[in-house]
């Protein structure tokens, strides 16, 4: 059988931008994480995470969808998919290249920090904004 990603199959999880703003379309950070042999080193997925919360203006607590490629690798294919009609951002768990169960394990880990520090930023930066407001009153 094709175990290729498809248009159609991004389509029916809701994941394809419907717009052309891909990474604020719906307020989710989106990480993209590949096997690691792109021509360019992606950012950080932490990092990608923290700037996309910082380009959201929003008071609920910040998401994220992660998807991780499969033991051989997205193709070029799968890659565009997600980057160029989804939305998700290039993004990296450092130099090693690790199987796929343990990809997953560390992504929800590093991403889920990540949610959590723009979340208490958040938290942080309403709390200043309240004791400013009522100071002036």
């Amino acid at each position: 059988g094709d175990d290729t990603v498809s248009k159609e199959l991004l389509d029916k999880l809701g994941l394809l931008c419907k717009s052309d703003d891909n990474n604020v379309h719906d307020g989710i950070a989106r990480v993209f994480l590949d096997c690691g042999d792109e021509t360019t080193i992606p950012t950080p997925a932490r990092d990608v995470v923290i700037e996309h919360c910082g380009r959201i203006a929003s008071t609920a607590p910040p998401s994220a969808i992660i998807a991780v490629g499969p033991e051989r690798g997205w193709t070029a294919e799968e890659a565009a998919l997600f980057v160029n009609e989804c939305g998700f951002e290039s993004a990296t768990l450092g130099n090693s290249i690790l199987r796929v169960d343990t990809a997953v394990i560390a992504s929800l880990g590093v991403v889920s920090a990540a949610l959590d520090e723009c979340y208490r930023e958040r938290v942080r930066e309403e709390g200043n904004d309240a004791k400013r407001q009522r100071m002036s009153e």
